[in-house]
């Protein structure tokens, strides 16, 4: 789908990365994901930046330990900075069970920090692209649609994100691949109104102000009713191939730290 992109977040890596450095967590690696992965970033969009730390030993950290997740909020260039660490352990115990925000985080195209840890973590999660994932997606959107029906205003955002999330579940369910962004997921899907609500959103128009709900309905009902026969047919596994390889990855990162 060719359509402008209006903000270029590798711009920003630098005044990230900087204010990341002066934390005084030490991440191994941090992605960014959100709306400059799913394809409609505006100009004022918050930057979404998730990754991993390693907790020291109780002997190292003393009565200070952190706890195994760790967020940081702050202002970068005028716009909102969300970072959330999860400590190496539970990250990857939730990517082991099928967690599908994980598995975006860890596959994002967009890498600020720690490519070379996070590498060979990359190659094991496609050996946790499972069925499992489902119920991810499954979740995910009847969650979204709650908060479209039940919610005023109504945000063009959380519409794209039904489109983008049904869409993603399916794409994987069906082939194995992770694809976040609609842009490329809707050559696939074609829903008719996704250029105008993409533009919309870019352009920072953030209100659905005309829009037909039955027809929006109907067309997440059916992609809704794909997702299930994608999980109900799809050829991936029941379980994780990789644990052994995880349990391993675990172990050279923490003698490494």
């Amino acid at each position: 789908m060719e359509l402008p992109i209006h903000r270029d977040i590798t711009a920003y890596y630098e005044p990230l990365r900087r204010i990341i450095a002066d934390w005084e967590i030490d991440p191994l690696f941090v992605t960014v994901i959100g709306v400059d992965v799913y394809g409609f970033p505006s100009s004022d969009s918050d930057f979404d930046l998730r990754g991993a730390f390693v907790r020291p030993s109780i002997e190292a950290a003393g009565p200070e330990s952190p706890s195994d997740t760790l967020t940081r909020l702050c202002l970068v260039d005028g716009l909102d900075m969300d970072l959330v660490l999860h400590e190496i352990d539970k990250y990857v115990g939730m990517l082991a069970q099928g967690n599908g925000s994980i598995l975006e985080e860890i596959l994002s195209p967009l890498v600020l920090m720690g490519e070379e840890t996070l590498a060979p973590l990359r190659e094991l999660a496609r050996g946790c692209i499972t069925r499992r994932l489902y119920h991810h997606y499954n979740g995910f959107s009847r969650a979204q649609i709650a908060k479209l029906r039940d919610k005023d205003p109504k945000h063009i955002k959380t519409l794209l994100y039904i489109y983008r999330v049904l869409m993603t579940g399916i794409h994987v369910l069906e082939t194995g691949e992770l694809e976040c962004n609609i842009r490329t997921l809707a050559e696939r899907f074609p829903v008719e109104p996704l250029p105008d609500l993409i533009s919309a959103k870019t352009e920072e128009r953030s209100l659905l102000e005309a829009w037909d709900w039955p027809w929006h309905q109907r067309a997440i009902k059916g992609l809704q009713s794909r997702l299930s026969r994608a999980y109900k047919y799809s050829p991936l596994p029941n379980r994780p191939t990789v644990l052994d390889e995880l349990d391993e990855y675990l172990a050279k990162v923490r003698a490494r730290s």
